[in-house]
């Protein structure tokens, strides 16, 4: 795996947090690639179990677990992402 292509921080914090219908805040941290900050994740939730990040556009990308700490995006696209959480 190369190195990370973005930073986020994903929060949990009820109501004030909320992103709207179950959903919560997501943040891009500083440094991203223009491939994620392009796409603009805005909010996440989870669905199905699997994690869904959704964009300020409506767009979503959806992640299944592979263990408790590594997601990767279904379907997976020409260039493979993966979230690992720190």
């Amino acid at each position: 795996m190369g190195p990370p292509l973005a930073s986020l921080t994903a929060t949990v914090t009820v109501c004030s947090s909320a992103a709207g219908d179950d959903a919560f805040a997501l943040r891009l941290k500083p440094g991203c690639e223009s491939f994620v900050t392009g796409f603009g994740p805005a909010a996440w939730y989870l669905d199905r179990g699997e994690l869904v990040l959704r964009s300020k556009a409506g767009r979503f990308w959806r992640f299944e677990a592979n263990d408790a700490t590594n997601w990767q995006r279904v379907p997976e696209g020409r260039e493979p992402i993966n979230l690992v959480r720190q």
